[in-house]
């Protein structure tokens, strides 16, 4: 028995290839376009390439048909989501830092009973000056 949603996204994709040109291109497009590469583009970012090059990249491979801003967008859209889905990193002591982890534990700051305020005192009282 074949499940329900690849019927659903069967017909969805004969009616799309069934389109002109000019009636695919519309609003949106460009981002489907992006999730289908989204992990080449996770990937060649976490390798140290460029957003620039990326796009450049897609562009003459014809797997992308959007401007560099609209790019960078999709990029950042996307990022933002797939880090909202993984849970935050647990932050682990590092070698260097295992001696400060162990020693001195920074306390949080004691709250203030008294606001802090200044006093104006035309005569100095030099005691307290020197």
């Amino acid at each position: 028995m074949k499940d329900k949603r690849i019927d659903d996204t069967t017909a969805i994709d004969l009616w799309y290839s069934k389109r002109t040109d000019s009636e695919k291109k519309g609003r949106k497009t460009g981002w489907v376009q992006f999730l289908a590469v989204s992990g080449e583009v996770s990937a060649a970012i976490n390798a140290g390439y460029t957003k620039r090059l990326i796009h450049e990249y897609l562009i003459e491979n014809g797997k992308l048909k959007c401007s560099y801003d609209t790019f960078r967008l999709y990029v950042k859209k996307f990022l933002d989501q797939s880090s909202q889905k993984q849970p935050a990193p647990v932050a682990v002591a590092s070698a260097s830092n295992k001696d400060v982890a162990e020693g001195d534990q920074h306390q949080p700051p004691q709250k203030l009973t008294q606001p802090k305020s200044f006093k104006y005192e035309p005569k100095p009282d030099t005691d307290k000056l020197y």
